[in-house]
């Protein structure tokens, strides 16, 4: 439990951190995060010679406070908030350039701490399920003859090439996740449920063209192959980490149809 600091000139405020003090105004983060300040009687208000701008600057600084952050740790928190607090002692002081600098970077630090605690958020749930699904995978190829014999050659392929699928999505989140434009501003549950749904995805276009090949519809070469199934969840994981290809195969299965019956 961190020792909070008082104030008499903010009765009843735990300061977690003081960020300016003088005779004129205080500015603090109170033990809750948020930027508490206030301006004594002795506060000369002809300092603000741009009123409209520090009422803008006042404005911008409550939405920043805004921005999601409770996810990150105190030192984060509290480097965000010293920012955010430092901009409005600037501009009580008339100083709207510096106020507006500083409030800039306040945004700036916190949108690029929610983007890494996103791509953090992601990763996890990738990694730790492209784990899993290596682990199932292995098992899956150590005991193969024994899984045919329950459930069938053909499920055990395709139950083979959705594993397969699932470790390609999570491939493509790795090394795209870089790239990609997300941000912890949303809720950890929807980071996590997004990287499930492309596993689930990835596992499904696996699936598709697994079976797709144990038909003899694509690449028909994998069925007469020395290691069929090798080929198959090799492919099967090309096909999870490519988001065209299983798409492309399924828009071309959709249009034969329709060219058969306009060649009638």
């Amino acid at each position: 439990m961190p020792n909070f600091e008082t104030s008499p000139k903010l009765p009843g405020v735990n300061i977690r951190h003081l960020v300016m003090d003088n005779d004129d105004f205080i500015v603090c983060i109170d033990e809750h995060f948020d930027i508490d300040w206030k301006t004594m009687d002795s506060y000369n208000s002809g300092i603000q010679t741009d009123p409209t701008r520090h009422n803008k600057i006042i404005n911008r600084a409550a939405l920043a406070e805004c921005i999601p952050n409770s996810h990150h740790d105190e030192r984060i928190r509290t480097d965000f908030k010293r920012m955010v607090g430092e901009s409005i002692a600037r501009s009580l002081k008339g100083d709207y350039e510096n106020a507006e600098t500083m409030l800039d970077s306040a945004i700036a630090y916190i949108e690029l701490r929610n983007i890494e605690k996103a791509r953090y958020w992601q990763l996890c749930t990738a990694c730790w399920s492209a784990i899993i699904m290596a682990i199932i995978a292995i098992y899956c190829i150590t005991i193969k003859i024994k899984i045919i014999e329950r459930v069938g050659e053909n499920v055990a392929i395709l139950l083979m090439a959705f594993v397969g699928g699932l470790l390609g999505a999570v491939l493509f989140m790795i090394f795209r996740i870089g790239k990609s434009n997300i941000t912890s501003e949303a809720p950890r549950s929807l980071h996590v449920l997004e990287a499930l749904a492309r596993m689930m995805a990835g596992g499904l276009f696996g699936v598709i063209v697994g079976g797709a090949i144990r038909l003899g519809a694509v690449v028909p070469m994998l069925r007469s192959a020395e290691f069929p199934y090798l080929g198959i969840f090799i492919t099967s994981i090309v096909s999870g980490y490519s988001e065209r290809w299983a798409p492309s195969l399924i828009e071309k299965v959709e249009k034969n149809p329709q060219d058969k019956g306009k060649n009638r």
